[in-house]
């Protein structure tokens, strides 16, 4: 009886095995399908997340809850939300909506003092070596009261691992603030950012 019973186990188990094979849909990290993929931008010329470059010529494009007219909306760093489908290879994948939502934006009110940290709206913002900052080239830079708009990641202790830094017009500092977004040197020295296009 034992043998029967163990016999019957196995089948079932077997056969609900089958039934779940094949139902994955999300398509990231070198895997081929439909789905949806979440990462920064790391460059242009269409648009590279997650190492994959998206065709994104037929695209809708929505940045914090509005539609916008392109790619030309969002910046390096910018942490997005892709859906479409990645080929084969896994490099190469066609876009049908670009997805960007503010992590947060507010006022500093923690100026940062390490060059790595800062608060913003009495939260935890942090960088690492491939945060890019837009409008400012240190952390150190931003004082109390620059407003900024934070993209990126909030751990489960609540603090923000911030993917891109920007600086909203007009709310410093106003001299010297580059054009394009740049690397944060925070804790690789020798890290560099190689613009795409």
């Amino acid at each position: 009886m034992n043998i029967k019973f163990a016999l019957a186990a196995l089948l079932c188990g077997v056969w609900l095995g089958s039934c779940v094979e094949g139902t994955q849909t999300v398509a990231e990290g070198g895997m081929s399908g439909t789905g949806i993929s979440s990462g920064r931008i790391t460059g242009f010329g269409s648009i590279y997340v997650n190492g994959v470059h998206y065709d994104v010529s037929q695209a809708a494009f929505y940045r914090d809850g509005e539609q916008v007219s392109g790619q030309g909306a969002f910046s390096v760093g910018e942490f997005v939300t892709v859906a479409g489908e990645v080929q084969g290879d896994g490099a190469d994948g066609k876009a049908s909506q670009v997805t960007f939502d503010s992590l947060l934006v507010g006022e500093v009110t923690t100026p940062s003092t390490d060059g790595q940290s800062l608060g913003v709206m009495e939260q935890t913002v942090q960088t690492d070596d491939l945060t890019v900052l837009h409008g400012f080239e240190q952390l150190t830079a931003l004082q109390t009261g620059a407003v900024v708009e934070i993209s990126g990641v909030r751990g489960a202790d609540g603090v923000i691992t911030a993917s891109s830094i920007t600086l909203l017009p007009g709310r410093q500092p106003q001299d010297g603030a580059p054009e394009a977004g740049r690397p944060c040197q925070c804790f690789l020295a020798g890290a560099a950012f190689l613009p795409v296009g």
